[in-house]
């Protein structure tokens, strides 16, 4: 697999009108769609796809350690090209010993504002 883009995985889910994206190790990418959950055209997921989606969306080691946000429950927000943010709800979570992440869609911060972490994709990176 050549790998995961998380802004291409928020993209999607928000073109798709999708609630939910869950990565789940040796499953392909997991869409929830109304009450369906449908699997996307894809690779499976490895371990090295979840952990390049988390340092990429996840919070910093600085804002961890400052207490400002847990490493396992966070939110994010997605900016698209044309300006538009959606927020999602991160939960990291463990099965059979591996990783997971679930990517929930919400309609505002569900924790004070303080404690929210704030990631701002779809804007082209400088690399």
């Amino acid at each position: 697999m050549k790998g995961i883009q998380a802004e291409r995985l928020l993209e999607t889910c928000v073109a798709c009108g999708a609630k939910e994206i869950r990565l789940v190790v040796g499953r392909p990418v997991l869409l929830v769609v109304g009450e369906e959950v449908c699997e996307m055209r894809t690779d499976v997921v490895s371990a090295a796809d979840v952990a390049a989606v988390m340092e990429r969306i996840g919070p910093t080691a600085d804002e961890m350690a400052c207490g400002l946000v847990d490493g396992d429950d966070f939110e994010i927000e997605y900016v698209d090209i044309c300006g538009y943010e959606t927020r999602f709800r991160v939960r990291l979570l463990r099965e059979d010993g591996q990783r997971s992440v679930v990517l929930r869609r919400t309609s505002g911060p569900s924790r004070e504002a303080e404690l929210v972490v704030r990631v701002k994709l779809g804007e082209p990176s400088m690399n």
